[in-house]
Formats: C-alpha cells, structure tokens, sequence
C-alpha cells in the first residue's frame, strides 16, 4: 500500500528551510522597499515644488514650504485653496535641510514662476536609503 500524507519530521524539516530563506530574503527586501519609499518622498516634493510654479503663475505669486521636522509640505498663494501635503507620513521618511540649522525652509515663487532662494538641498532618508531634492537659485527642483 502507497504511504499517503507527509510525517511530522518531513514537515518540521520543510518549515525549517523556509524560515531560514525567509531570514534571509527579508532584510534584502526592506532594504528595497525603503529605497522605494525614498524615491517616492522625493519624487512628491519635485512634483509639488513643480505645483508651486504653476500656482504662482496663475495667482501671481506662491510659497512652497517645507517643514523638515514634520514632513510636511505646503504650497499657498493668494486666492488659491492652500496645499499641504505629509510626506513624512505618507511615505515614512525624515526630510532635513542639509547643511544647515533651519527646519523650515521658505521659497517665493513670483508671478513669472521664479523662486527667490539661495540654493538647498532637501535629504529624504528612510533606513539606509537617503535620496537629494536640489532646488536652484530660481526655485527648479532637481533629483540627485
């Protein structure tokens, strides 16, 4: 007669290999999934500083301020419904303003979409994984 079923040993020997493939898949995974969630963070704050210059051509002016202690963002213009955006939150990552003391930066968008700043480098991190938003004298975001 043909044995049917797996004995208590064959299975205690299958889940034993699939713990330590797990253990080590899963470190290699997180890693990944942060660099994800770093690039995401990244790519939001380029596209809203993008926002900012439109908003601030089409209402004559516009802020775009980032709040590195918080994650928040926030883009205001007059008449315009203000937009706050939680990058920390959304997308669990710490936002600093490198090389510098500050928590909160302010860019001045004028009417023609040009930002009034001295140049900055925003650091997205998350884990390992860190990415840069560099923003020009005239308010133009940039990945690195």
């Amino acid at each position: 007669m043909a044995k049917q079923g797996s004995s208590l040993i064959e299975i205690a020997v299958v889940l034993g290999v699939m713990t330590i493939a797990l253990g080590i898949a899963v470190p290699g995974f997180r890693r990944v999934l942060d660099a994800y969630r770093v690039s995401a963070g990244r790519d939001a704050i380029v596209a809203l500083a993008g926002r900012a210059r439109a908003v601030a051509i089409a209402h004559g002016g516009a802020d775009l301020t980032i709040h590195g202690d918080s994650g928040f963002a926030r883009v205001e213009a007059p008449g315009a419904t203000p937009e706050l955006v939680a990058i920390g939150e959304r997308y669990g990552v710490q936002l600093t303003i490198e090389n510098s003391t500050r928590s909160v930066v302010t860019i001045h968008y004028d009417g023609i979409g040009l930002g009034r700043f001295a140049n900055l480098s925003l650091v997205v991190r998350r884990g390992d994984a860190q990415a840069r938003v560099v923003f020009s004298m005239y308010g133009r975001a940039r990945r690195v």
